[in-house]
């Protein structure tokens, strides 16, 4: 039996159309975990928990302070990110990285100073990976949902992949690890900067104004984020003291996610329709409840096994955390270097909190640290039920704001290369889009109407199902009360005989 178009997988049209550049960040995923799970770079007496956990700690501080501090710096500017940051973040996770194999080779020398220059070198490479991972979410930003949910199961594969081929390799084999994640961060920063392909009837252009407002939309993703980040660094710092281990604590729960972001992969490849991550929170919420539950049980007894299950939950997470802030800046022509990378740091903040109360608690009660797993899951169970009341109250809330403007009345796009040198009118159909507060989906949908596509004609255009472009274009015509595409073609002429008259 013989496929038709319509019928085809969405999935696998979407695999057909990937580029190197859309998995790209896998490679800078992949070096960044390593880093922050420090045993693979650190030997000898410096291969201690402790020491593991001020890496940590230090790396992602420098991580969050740089992504906060950058995205409203480029808010301010009231200008998309530049192409000299990426550089910069080149340059900073390689001349780090090095550090921290400096301080591990040249430990016995410097004696007590290597620590200093371990942590030193760790704020370097943080800073770096939070230079990479807005770049990457300022690039990711752009693409359009439908790619999205096959890219971020991807990327998630293989940087899975990844971090378990160099942990075995540089344990097992002792093949340098560092000369690994430096091939890792120029891969991907090679991708990072390849050249986009544009569509000429779909405008890409971000708007800083429409930054904020995108971010604030997506409190509920943020209330989930505070919780399950701190959860997992809880886990993640009790298993890593348990074990006395961190590569112990942690090659069993990354197979754990190989396996999970496998399935994700075949059920994106596999899918008839667009699927959107957005609705596993209807899915994610309950599951890890159910996780928080019975994780106690495993405290003592299996504390591989409880980080296990917490990684992979947190892993489903991560996942959908990016997804749908990537979507959210795409949908509304806003800085993904912005939105993704606030919750992002929100993500980390919570992380470290968590890691800091895990460590604590099993200093004041190594004996009885079960109580302490036990209190934290109890105390996270209750923030998801009320992050749950809210999502589900929410729904009102969540549709007014997807059908807010994507640019306030006094919103300018940002000026081009062009602009600069002379005033153009706007297009049509952009001033079309914004008076009637379209989506970036809708917009995007609103030129090919124009010509008079067909609904299967843009869905192949797009890589989007019948349905959703049907969707679409019902939500035009009921923002601009239109009742047929000859309506609609007669406000575009109004349009077009209002810009000639300017």
């Amino acid at each position: 039996m013989t496929l038709t178009s319509s019928s085809r997988s969405e999935g696998i049209t979407a695999l057909k159309s990937l580029r190197p550049s859309d998995v790209g960040m896998a490679f800078f995923w992949a070096c960044s975990m390593l880093t922050f799970r420090s045993s693979v770079l650190l030997n000898g007496r410096l291969d201690t928990p402790l020491v593991q956990t001020i890496v940590v700690v230090a790396s992602f501080t420098a991580n969050m302070t740089v992504l906060i501090l950058v995205s409203f710096w480029i808010e301010s500017r009231d200008r998309p990110l530049g192409k000299r940051l990426p550089v910069a973040a080149l340059v900073l996770t390689l001349v780090g990285l090095f550090g921290i194999a400096l301080a591990d080779l040249l430990q016995e020398p410097l004696g007590d100073a290597a620590v200093g220059f371990l942590v030193a070198s760790s704020i370097v490479t943080g800073a770096g990976y939070g230079l990479f991972w807005g770049s990457w979410a300022e690039k990711l930003g752009k693409k359009h949902p439908t790619k999205l949910a096959l890219i971020m199961p991807l990327v998630f594969m293989l940087s899975a992949a990844l971090f378990l081929a160099v942990s075995i390799l540089s344990s097992d084999l002792k093949i340098p690890s560092v000369a690994l994640l430096a091939v890792f961060v120029v891969v991907s920063f090679l991708t990072l900067s390849e050249k986009e392909r544009s569509d000429s009837l779909v405008d890409h252009a971000v708007r800083m104004t429409n930054s904020r407002p995108a971010f604030i939309s997506l409190f509920d993703l943020m209330a989930l984020s505070i919780i399950v980040s701190f959860l997992f660094g809880f886990m993640w710092e009790s298993t890593v003291l348990n074990m006395q281990s961190v590569n112990d604590a942690h090659r069993m729960p990354m197979f754990a996610n190989l396996a999970l972001s496998l399935v994700l992969v075949a059920i994106a490849l596999c899918a008839k329709r667009h699927i959107d991550f957005d609705i596993a929170y209807r899915f994610i919420i309950p599951t890890v409840i159910g996780l928080f539950a019975i994780l106690p049980l495993f405290g003592k007894s299996n504390p591989v096994f409880m980080n296990t299950l917490t990684t992979l939950g947190y892993g489903f997470f991560d996942v959908t955390m990016m997804y749908v802030a990537f979507s959210a800046a795409y949908d509304r022509a806003a800085s993904g270097f912005f939105v993704g990378g606030l919750i992002r740091a929100i993500s980390i903040f919570s992380r470290l909190a968590g890691i800091g109360i895990g460590f604590l608690s099993a200093l004041i009660a190594r004996d009885q640290q079960w109580i302490a797993i036990l209190s934290v899951s109890v105390a996270s169970m209750y923030g998801l039920l009320l992050a749950w009341m809210i999502y589900r109250k929410g729904g009102a809330r969540r549709t007014s704001l997807h059908a807010a403007p994507a640019a306030g009345p006094d919103s300018v796009p940002a000026p081009t290369a062009q602009t600069e040198h002379r005033a153009e009118p706007i297009d049509p159909l952009t001033r079309l889009s914004e008076d009637f507060s379209l989506t970036r989906r809708e917009a995007e949908v609103l030129p090919y109407l124009a010509q008079g596509r067909s609904a299967k004609a843009i869905a192949a255009e797009l890589f989007v199902s019948e349905s959703t472009v049907r969707t679409h274009t019902r939500k035009i015509y009921e923002k601009a009360d239109l009742h047929s595409r000859e309506d609609l073609f007669a406000l575009i002429r109004t349009y077009e005989n209002d810009q000639d008259g300017m």
